[in-house]
């Protein structure tokens, strides 16, 4: 049984996570919605309820700076890793309408 917090997309770009065990690693992110994200990276799979920082794009515009959002891995399959987003300590309010607004476009380019 799924416990979502909030739509998710399909959100296919790569991201960049650092944990303090192993320092920056490289992933794909599959999905994304305003309070996390699914990623790939390879066979590595971080421990369960590692806390990492995980950077990422928002729009495939390079002019814009990169998001940081610190986060929790709260699951680990096979096929990756579920982070939730911290929202203590993750992103500002102004990150979180860009968040919201992402997902909204991905899922009217996917439903057309």
């Amino acid at each position: 049984m799924e416990h979502r917090l909030s739509e998710r997309a399909a959100w296919h770009t790569p991201v960049a996570i650092y944990y303090h065990s192993l320092g920056l690693l490289r992933a794909n992110a599959l999905n994304l919605s305003r309070h996390g994200m699914f990623v790939h990276a390879g066979r590595l799979c971080l421990p369960l309820h590692a806390l990492i920082e995980v950077v990422f794009p928002l729009k495939r515009d390079f002019n814009q700076p990169p998001r940081r959002a610190n986060a929790m891995v709260v699951r680990v399959t096979s096929s990756g890793m579920g982070l939730m987003f911290d929202d203590e300590m993750g992103m500002i309010d102004n990150d979180r309408q860009n968040l919201d607004q992402a997902v909204i476009e991905k899922r009217h380019v996917r439903a057309r």
